[in-house]
Order: C-alpha cells, then structure tokens, then sequence
C-alpha cells in the first residue's frame, strides 16, 4: 500500500504598527515546471537528506493566496506559479483541484480566520468557489493557545485518516512583536491511498541488504527489500540523464508510482540537475524486470519560507511592510510569517500512502522482453503521478529503518 500524506499551513499576520516608510505555453507545462522547481530548491538546502513533498499541495496552497494580493506580491507569485494572470491561475487550478475527484485522492481546505480579523466576503467567496474551502471563525490569539492548536491539529488527524497528528506544535501560534496578532491560517491537506496493480508478495520481502549513499560509507546490512518479477513500462535514459525510470502501477492505472535510478558511478544530485517534466514523460517499453524496491515510512516537515524567499525569490509576500494582500482584507499590513509544509509516506507490499498538510500563515511492447535488475539500493528520486501532473515527490537517500514494518502477511495496511 502506499499511502501519501501532506498538510501545508500558510500563517498570516497583521500589525497594529503603521507601516515604515510567442505561442502560450500549456498551462499544465507551466504547473509542473514549478512543481519541479519547488523540489529542486528544497533539495538545495537538504541536500544530504531524504526528502518527500507535495509540489502539487503547495502550489495550490500559494494560488489561495495570490487570490488576495495585488501588486508586486501578486507578480511574484503569479511569476513563482508560471501563470500569465489571475484568470489564467484560477483555470489552471480548477483543472488541478479536479483530481481530487478520484477515489484515491482526498483533499480538505480550510481557512481559520481569527474572530477579530476583518476577511474580506469576496475573497472567501473566491476560496469557496475555486478551492472548496471551508471556513471556521476562532480565537487564534489566546493567552492560552493550546486549546485551538489541539482543535486545529484534530481537524487535519480526520483528514490525513490520523497520518499527521500534528502540524501545529504547542508555540506555532507564537507572535514575538506585541504589536502583532494571528490573523488566519489557511490549511491544505492532500492524502493518497493507493493500492498496487500488482502486489509484493510478503514473503519476498528481505531485510538484511546493504545500501550505497553517494555520501559515506555503504549502510550495511541495513536495508529492506520488497521484490517482485514483471512487465514494467521502463526507459533507460543514461544518454540524457545517466539514470533508468520504472514506472509502477496502481490499479487505478491513471496513478503511477515512478522510479528514478542514477546509473552505476551516477550521483542522483547529478540526475536531479538535468531534470525536466519532459523527463518523467519521456517514452518506455514494457520490459520483463527483476524489481527491488525498499519498504520504508518516513514522515517530512519544512517551513517553506526559507525556499521562497531565499531560492524562488519571493520577497514582498513575507515582508511586513511590502506585502499588497489588499483583495484579502482591508486591514494593513498583513503578511506572510510561515508556510509550514507537512508530509507522511508509507511504502509497503499493498501499495502506497501519502498525505501532506500545508499551512500558511499570515500575520496580519515490439522486440522480446530484456529481464532488467532495477535494485534500488542507492539513492533514488521517486513521485506520486496522477498522468503528467506530479502529486508527491522525494528523494531516498538514506536508509529508513523498518523495524516497526513487519511484513503484510494479513492483507491489511501497516502503519
């Protein structure tokens, strides 16, 4: 099974301080060309780590956002997003929000705004209408805060069927400047749940493999190796990129589980640097292939402002006295404080589980099969992919410990 999960948490804050002084491209080619780069960059500054992100959530989250700005902070973001204007945003994300209409895809936005922030009717109305969001109206400056942090990280536990139980720890609501004040937080929660085409048998499943990190010593006797014969649609791309992609399929055969293995002397930074969306699209064959993938649980937690602002260039949209959400509320000024971006995958015989949770905050076949060994003990890129559009995406590169993932003998999920 494979389960994915994500929230992402947008915070805003105002103050009660006065400010100081050619042809179109496709819209769905813009979205995952930010999708990619989102990745890219959060790789930059992870470099040595595993990561595991939904681009697919945080763009979405981000456009709720540039629903309410004006301005330069609107051209940021609209620059950010590779979309030419607001119209063309909403469209393009309309096109995205329909594939939460598949079974194995559950998304839930809502925004909580605080009891005494003024949100303007026509930007929740915009929420409403092109995002599905609900709305909830609670005190986000208490002196006591944990009673709305539980209630809030409740909300996101129902959503991520209890994958993520808390995407707000107990100081999240924190405001350092007396003069400030939580004004909403706009939540999104993306959970995948999907079952393979084609099971791994349990007793197939191997601990005890070593594995290869392009930095260090190997990990030696340390990885767990589900495995499995089959046709796999495959490509090998050591011209392009020097790596070979597999494809693994879903039942649900508009989902795919796609691999990315860097070729014997290849590091995956290398790999990742030549990467294109036209990458993951790129022709395959189905091959009979020897398939030996980890099991592995791995949960993934960052504050996206620091990717923003510091590699994507968005300035205005975290400055206090430059952000324009004027569309958003009447209330000056009002800013973006953090972007708190939340992921849980699992990995095992049944399939995959995925879930994000994002939160932002503002204040104010042709020739005869060729058996291909595709063992996946080095480090690998892999994404969740419904058709062209990525959903998650992340990187192995370390050895998760599986040790309280016992093989799936029962024909239910581990957790």
């Amino acid at each position: 099974m494979f389960p994915s999960l994500l929230v992402f948490v947008l915070f805003l804050l105002y103050s009660e301080i006065k400010a100081v002084p050619s042809k179109p491209v496709k819209v769905e080619k813009n979205i995952d060309d930010f999708h990619l780069n989102l990745y890219k960059n959060v790789v930059a500054l992870k470099s040595n780590d595993n990561v595991f992100i939904s681009p697919y959530s945080v763009g979405l989250a981000l456009a709720s956002v540039t629903a309410g700005a004006r301005g330069k902070t609107e051209k940021e973001l609209l620059n950010l997003l590779h979309s030419k204007s607001r119209e063309k945003l909403t469209q393009s994300s309309k096109q995205l929000m329909a594939i939460t209409n598949m079974s194995e895809i559950k998304l839930a936005n809502r925004l909580y705004v605080d009891i005494t922030f003024p949100i303007l009717p026509s930007y929740t109305k915009q929420l409403q209408k092109t995002y599905n969001f609900t709305l909830a109206s609670v005190n986000l400056n208490p002196q006591n805060k944990t009673r709305v942090i539980d209630q809030i990280n409740q909300w996101v536990s129902n959503q991520t069927n209890n994958y993520i139980k808390e995407v707000l720890s107990k100081d999240s609501l924190d405001v350092k400047d007396p003069n400030e004040a939580n004004a909403l937080l706009i939540i999104n929660c993306l959970f995948f749940d999907g079952k393979w085409e084609s099971e791994f048998e349990a007793q197939n499943t191997v601990a005890g493999y070593s594995f290869y990190p392009d930095v260090g010593p190997p990990q030696e006797k340390k990885l767990t190796l589900m495995m499995r014969n089959g046709l796999f649609p495959y490509a090998d791309m050591s011209s392009t990129i020097g790596a070979q992609m597999i494809h693994v399929p879903f039942q649900n055969k508009d989902f795919t589980f796609t691999i990315i293995l860097p070729n014997k002397d290849i590091k995956l930074a290398q790999v990742e640097s030549r990467l294109t969306p036209a990458i993951f699209n790129t022709p395959t064959t189905n091959q009979m292939a020897v398939l030996s993938i980890p099991k592995w649980k791995f949960e993934f937690e960052n504050d996206m402002k620091d990717v923003l602002s510091k590699k994507m260039k968005i300035s205005e949209l975290f400055n206090r006295t430059k952000a324009n959400l004027k569309e958003l509320s009447l209330k000056k000024p009002i800013y973006v404080s953090n972007v708190i971006h939340k992921t849980y995958v699992i990995v095992d015989e049944k399939g995959v589980r995925a879930a994000a949770a994002s939160v932002v905050r503002m204040i104010s076949q042709g020739s005869p099969p060729i058996k291909i060994y595709f063992r996946c003990d080095k480090p690998f890129l892999y994404a969740i992919r419904y058709k062209q559009t990525i959903l998650f995406i992340g990187r192995y590169v370390k050895v998760i410990d599986t040790s309280n993932m016992p093989p799936i003998i029962d024909g239910g999920y581990g957790r």
